[in-house]
């Protein structure tokens, strides 16, 4: 199993140096981004951290370091804050694969297979 990045900006600590920046916005439409908001917050957490991640547009102190997953695709916890606040762009093949997705289903043994998956480099 290979799991997509979404929200790799490349100015993050965690970025991919080749993806696309931060600083690209692709504001989506009202209904639009509260689908997709609801859609990254809910979805289960993959790996919890105490750290603390600050906005990399005002350096304020925003909320914990999570990495969530819906099976498919894994995102850091501070994404849906870059997409509410600053409209950064999202990949449009997440945005066309949740077009009809409300929620995230993993169960527990489904998140356990990913962490182990993702641990062995599978």
């Amino acid at each position: 199993m290979s799991l997509r990045n979404l929200g790799f900006y490349k100015e993050l600590p965690y970025g991919d140096p080749g993806g696309i920046s931060i600083t690209e916005q692709a504001p989506l439409d009202p209904e639009t981004k509260a689908r997709v908001l609801h859609y990254l917050e809910s979805a289960p957490v993959l790996a919890a951290s105490q750290e603390v991640f600050a906005d990399y547009f005002t350096g304020e102190a925003v909320g914990s370091w999570n990495v969530h997953t819906d099976g498919e695709w894994l995102w850091y916890s501070d994404l849906p804050h870059y997409v509410r606040t600053h409209d950064s762009v999202l990949d449009p093949e997440f945005l066309g694969l949740i077009a009809d997705r409300t929620e995230v289903h993993l169960s527990q043994d489904e998140l356990i297979r990913i962490s182990i998956d993702l641990r062995n480099g599978i």
